[in-house]
């Protein structure tokens, strides 16, 4: 991975499996609590593919970075990176890295207060998810949309419909 560096011959299947390699990287080394070296390899992945046209890797690549900072604080500054990780998403046509994105940003804005925001974004993300048949999102979003619909107050009796339909699926696996 550390020998690759981008070229303008690279096709974008290319980029996308670096991108992919890269994300992996960072989620492991996110994952062993060094969170700053994380981040480092994002944005350092990201700078790579740049200057270019809108790419299925820098969606996935801001994503992640963004997914840092939800998980790892601050949370706000989350929000600018995915949402330029959701126009990336959008302009080169990687729905499943929109749907995922969308989720995130939706997870950022309740965590901020934002629930209003944040519920309509989860619920975006559960219906491209059910339409995708993405499984793994889906059990996201049957825990997170709840929780943030009980945050903004609702109450948790209607709400146990759709987190026991998150445990259904993650039975089902």
């Amino acid at each position: 991975i550390d020998a690759w560096r981008p070229t303008m011959g690279q096709s974008d299947e290319d980029r996308m499996l670096m991108a992919e390699l890269r994300d992996q990287r960072g989620n492991v080394i996110f994952g062993q609590g060094d969170v700053e070296r994380a981040r480092a390899e994002y944005s350092d992945a990201i700078a790579e593919l740049e200057p270019g046209p809108p790419s299925q890797a820098r969606a996935l690549l801001l994503n992640r970075l963004g997914w840092t900072f939800w998980r790892a604080g601050p949370a706000e500054e989350a929000v600018p990176i995915i949402v330029r990780a959701i126009a990336e998403a959008e302009e080169s046509g990687a729905d499943d890295i929109l749907r995922w994105a969308k989720h995130e940003l939706g997870v950022t804005y309740g965590m901020l207060g934002r629930q209003d925001e944040g519920v309509v974004l989860l619920e975006e993300s559960l219906e491209l998810a059910r339409a995708a048949g993405d499984r793994e999102l889906l059990m996201r979003c049957c825990v997170n949309i709840p929780a943030v619909r009980e945050q903004r107050g609702e109450p948790l009796e209607p709400l146990e419909e759709m987190s026991f339909e998150g445990l259904q699926l993650a039975r089902r696996l």
